[in-house]
């Protein structure tokens, strides 16, 4: 009754009626309605037929925080930072098709289900996306297999962005593996996948259940995630997914399991492939698996003289020009490496931070290109882009990622360079008959 004693009075100040002409009101709108609307909702739709804000509801003084929610309540606004979106589906209510969808809202004290069925589904996706600011008025609270959710009750609304009046409203902190722990529930990680399962089927209860997986990494550790039903699919390795489910007690440790309400968005898609270095062309996002044959850099960095233009040199603890002595120079460091993958060889050229992760305390020294030369004969996995030099016209990558490779990451180009190597005894064998 509070609720509807603040929306009463607010009301009665804005109009100046007097309380038995609003009760008077409120009676006739709730015969209209059968009865079937509460003495509050007949209020407030009194308010907007008598041409009053329609945000009358927002300076009701009625929102909660996400963690005061508790199931059943009715009449309940809150405010969150959209985190999770699962995308509109459809189902059957009342022997007829209706689409759905869902949004997680997060206001820094806890983290809520948003149903929106009919059209407010479409806005899921569109005017919705992760990160959006969303007030939910008139809201009900219910709660399904131990889990709160709200959905808009009969006059509910949501303003999309609302203005907040000086509130804030934060970001969700992500979860790391290392955080993982079993009966979590609603937990979202950023993950690496590394190795992937095939999409299976099985039997439960009669119900037939597809399910896959795969094994995901961040730099705190390993897990693996379950995928069930819609949630399953097989996602290539190297992908950078965002898993959203249930922490339990797997046979190898924690397991994240994504089933009804989690999900799995990918944030950026893998080359499921190595690409050959024979078929590169100019602006391209590569990744490739070769050997580091040569190293072509005569000093760790390039830089000109911003007086007359002249190189630079490293004397005396500082750099200069070379020519006419001035400080006023711009340095960069660089590395140029070359990687051979059996069909091809290309220069790798490695600028500022990246050259500097190769040289470490050593820059700029001589001493820097020691560095470089320890990569010599060594196997490695780099992306970049494919870049045309303007001084040599020869095609070069641009070095974004660089490092030794981990088995699962090269499985297949090492399975493809066996098959390689027997067409090409059978060649041979097939020359000699």
């Amino acid at each position: 009754m509070e609720e509807t004693e603040k929306l009463r009075k607010l009301i009665l100040e804005r109009t100046g009626m007097s309380r038995s002409e609003l009760d008077r009101l409120v009676e006739k709108k709730i015969k209209e309605f059968a009865g079937l609307l509460t003495e509050l909702g007949a209020l407030y739709t009194v308010a907007k037929e008598l041409g009053l804000d329609i945000d009358i509801d927002r300076s009701l003084g009625l929102r909660k925080k996400i963690s005061e929610l508790k199931p059943g309540e009715r009449g309940v606004s809150i405010i969150g930072r959209v985190t999770k979106l699962v995308p509109p589906r459809k189902t059957k209510k009342n022997g007829r098709e209706i689409k759905y969808a869902s949004v997680y809202l997060y206001d820094g004290t806890g983290e809520i289900r948003l149903v929106l069925w009919g059209r407010d589904a479409d806005l899921v996706g569109d005017k919705i996306t992760r990160g959006t600011i969303v007030e939910v008025i008139n809201g009900r609270v219910d709660e399904f297999r131990g889990r709160k959710s709200i959905s808009l009750g009969y006059d509910g609304r949501i303003l999309i962005n609302p203005p907040l009046e000086g509130e804030e409203i934060p970001e969700k902190p992500s979860f790391k593996v290392k955080d993982l722990s079993p009966g979590m529930k609603e937990v979202e990680v950023e993950l690496e996948v590394i190795r992937s399962f095939p999409v299976r089927e099985t039997t439960v209860n009669g119900e037939t259940i597809r399910y896959g997986g795969f094994v995901g990494k961040d730099d705190t550790g390993t897990v693996r995630v379950v995928l069930w039903r819609d949630s399953a699919i097989e996602i290539p390795v190297g992908s950078r997914v965002r898993v959203f489910g249930d922490v339990k007690e797997g046979r190898n440790g924690v397991e994240i399991h994504v089933g009804r309400g989690g999900y799995v968005e990918i944030l950026e898609e893998a080359s499921t492939t190595f690409k050959d270095v024979k078929d590169l062309e100019e602006g391209q996002n590569v990744r490739l698996f070769g050997t580091i044959v040569d190293l072509l850099s005569k000093k760790p960095y390039t830089g000109k003289c911003n007086v007359c233009g002249g190189d630079v040199t490293w004397k005396e603890g500082k750099f200069v020009c070379s020519q006419c002595g001035s400080e006023d120079v711009t340095v960069t460091p660089i590395l140029v490496l070359i990687l051979d993958d059996g069909t091809g060889a290309i220069k790798l050229v490695f600028f500022g931070e990246k050259a500097l992760e190769i040289y470490g305390d050593t820059f700029p020294s001589e001493a820097s290109l020691d560095r470089g030369r320890e990569w010599i004969g060594r196997d490695v996995i780099v992306s970049g882009t494919t870049r045309r030099s303007k001084v040599t016209g020869t095609l070069d990558v641009i070095v974004k990622e660089f490092g030794e490779p981990e088995f699962y990451e090269i499985y297949d180009v090492l399975l493809r360079n066996v098959e390689r190597r027997l067409e090409r005894l059978e060649e041979k064998d097939d020359a000699s008959e």
